[in-house]
């Protein structure tokens, strides 16, 4: 049967070839639906068909859609019982939930191009490794706290409270537009496959989340007293000026109340919706201070890839046992996402869900120290680090050239080469570990490889990707470095996560999802650095702990290993960074002094991020 719609916008038309081709598993409605002169996308959608008939009890269901001018984009998931083969598998006999992706583009009530697709990596994947992880609510949680916002552009604004009762009801109301996991994750996972394919995505999206103080949710509602955090009751000042933090150049613009972010992927688009939240909110808020950041190439001011290595947080986003948070991608050891990437129980960073189990124990444990309604919630912590990339080249160009010709293990030694054993990684975001002589950046790019490393143990080969799980990608697996040889001791990464040099259980007690973005001045060349955005559950123990007793602990492993040069020099004094090279038999430390500091803090704020029901609690709804 032909059915020629009638129907005109091109939501309309994908809506129709959801219902009338997929729910009722008919193909004659195709001939009405997608334009004769698109034979791929008429194609496209038959191999949708074929994967429903494997599900013959299957509920195909809209979770979200976007639809701009003649594109839309659908976040769907297929639920039913697979008995019959699928994507090469055959029939399991288990109840599945497979997300599914669909971009359109329309054109005179036409679909004109189709790409769909489905992640049947559960298909084959072993029984359900996830079921004692917790359900985690997505719709309550804000979207930068997981899975992040991972947009090009992002605006922070800061706040404060002019009318209590006016910012209680102007924040419930804002509620609504808060992006929620629920909503980014999906669409950053369809965004990711669409690049993949077409090298750009057919529709952008702008989304929100907002944050407060302690005073303001003093303030605002009943029981803050309850958070046991030193560092959030206290602020970020008072803790870095206690800490030795030279706060010297730190901006006086007064504490925020609030704290506004906005993200897009179009400058335009970022500008406007500031200005359309700031209205919103304005019965009550009063904006004091705003930033814009914006990734240049997915490098950070020196120069470096950023944000390669975060944790997986465990965690299923629905009833279906086998629908974890993090896809289980390692095909020798389960128990991490991606090779190399922890997996950390989601109370680390979200109040209301199991931690990491202490040393020594297999079992999560409760976190207490909040009061109930900070469930779904996240301390955020936000810190304006000034960079100086001249001073940053001008050290590492000099030092590289002087080593060279005066330590013959050293001869040969270029300024990159330097600089990339200061981070642990090579400006294109490969690990020194692997790639210890030269950069390589089809490792860098390759995201089952970036990060496949330890320190204390060498790594085991993966063998060839199959569908849902990595491989080896063709490089040999990562050696050891006990040493700290090929990844100094005091290397960046290596004091920021120590993996296997401590405790792993330690060591995942420490950890922080990282969400920061470059910014640099419009008005002055000079003032560049990064917006450091990180979300976790104990400001003490996360962010402040990875600061003090890590980055910036010139003994953590050794007498004489140094402290990490990126972050460190925030700190007053002078910093020494511990170069280990071969000598005979054994290792020698060569110290390495800057002159001058190269990285500064200029501000910022310890902050909470609500659920959702808490932000509308505000309010009195």
């Amino acid at each position: 049967m032909t059915v020629h719609t009638s129907v005109r916008t091109p939501a309309d038309v994908v809506r129709s070839l959801i219902d009338t081709v997929y729910r009722s598993r008919d193909a004659g409605p195709l001939a009405g639906l997608v334009d004769p002169a698109a034979p791929d996308a008429l194609l496209d959608c038959a191999r949708v068909l074929a994967l429903l008939a494997g599900f013959p009890d299957g509920r195909l269901e809209i979770e979200d859609s976007v639809h701009e001018t003649d594109s839309v984009v659908l976040r769907l998931t297929l639920r039913g019982t697979q008995t019959g083969p699928t994507a090469g598998h055959g029939p399991t006999g288990r109840l599945l939930a497979l997300p599914v992706f669909g971009s359109y583009r329309v054109a005179n009530a036409r679909i004109v191009d189709a790409w769909q697709a489905w992640d049947t990596g559960e298909i084959g994947g072993p029984p359900t490794p996830a079921a004692g992880e917790p359900l985690v609510d997505l719709d309550e949680l804000q979207g930068n706290v997981f899975p992040g916002f991972n947009k090009a552009r992002l605006a922070v604004v800061q706040f404060a409270i002019t009318d209590t009762a006016a910012a209680g009801r102007a924040l419930a109301a804002f509620a609504d537009q808060v992006a929620t996991a629920a909503e980014v994750l999906p669409f950053n996972r369809l965004f990711s496959a669409l690049r993949s394919r077409r090298g750009a995505e057919p529709v952008s999206s702008t989304w929100c989340n907002v944050a407060l103080s302690y005073p303001a949710l003093r303030a605002l509602t009943a029981g803050a007293e309850q958070f046991a955090d030193a560092g959030f009751r206290s602020g970020m000042r008072p803790r870095m000026a206690a800490a030795g933090v030279d706060l010297t150049s730190w901006d006086d613009v007064a504490a925020a109340d609030v704290l506004l972010l906005v993200a897009s992927d179009d400058g335009d688009r970022l500008r406007a919706q500031v200005a359309e939240a700031a209205g919103l909110l304005a019965p009550g808020l009063r904006p004091v201070a705003e930033e814009y950041g914006a990734r240049q190439a997915g490098q950070e001011p020196f120069g470096f890839r950023d944000g390669v290595s975060q944790p997986g947080l465990r965690g299923r986003r629905s009833d279906v046992p086998w629908e974890p948070l993090t896809p289980r991608q390692n095909p020798v050891l389960p128990d991490e996402g991606k090779p190399g990437q922890a997996l950390v129980w989601p109370g680390e960073f979200v109040f209301g869900y199991p931690a990491q189990p202490a040393a020594g124990t297999s079992t999560p444990v409760e976190r207490s120290g909040a009061p109930g309604w900070a469930r779904n919630g996240s301390f955020l912590v936000y810190g304006r680090f000034r960079q100086d990339p001249v001073e940053f080249r001008r050290f590492t160009g000099a030092t590289a050239e002087r080593l060279a010709a005066t330590e013959p293990s050293l001869a040969g030694l270029t300024e990159e080469r330097l600089a990339a054993l200061l981070v642990g990684r090579w400006r294109s975001g490969a690990p020194t570990i692997r790639a210890p002589w030269a950069d390589d950046p089809a490792m860098a790019h390759d995201r089952c490889a970036d990060n496949d490393f330890a320190y204390r143990s060498p790594r085991q080969p993966l063998g060839d990707a199959t569908p849902g799980l990595c491989g080896g990608g063709g490089f040999p697996p990562a050696p050891a470095d006990p040493g700290g040889l090929a990844c100094p001791y005091s290397a960046h990464i290596r004091k920021s996560n120590p993996r296997d040099d401590i405790a792993p259980a330690e060591a995942q007690r420490h950890r922080m999802l990282r969400r920061g973005i470059p910014y640099e001045s419009s008005v002055d060349d000079r003032e560049r650095g990064l917006l450091f955005l990180s979300y976790q559950t104990s400001i003490e123990q996360q962010f402040e702990f990875v600061m003090e007793q890590w980055l910036a602990n010139p003994k953590f492993r050794a007498p004489d290993e140094g402290e990490d040069l990126i972050v460190a020099p925030v700190f007053t004094g002078r910093h020494m960074f511990g170069l280990r090279v071969p000598s005979g038999d054994g290792v020698r430390t060569i110290p390495l002094e800057p002159e001058r500091p190269w990285t500064a803090l200029t501000g910022g704020g310890y902050f909470f991020t609500p659920s959702i029901s808490t932000l509308r609690h505000l309010g009195g709804q």
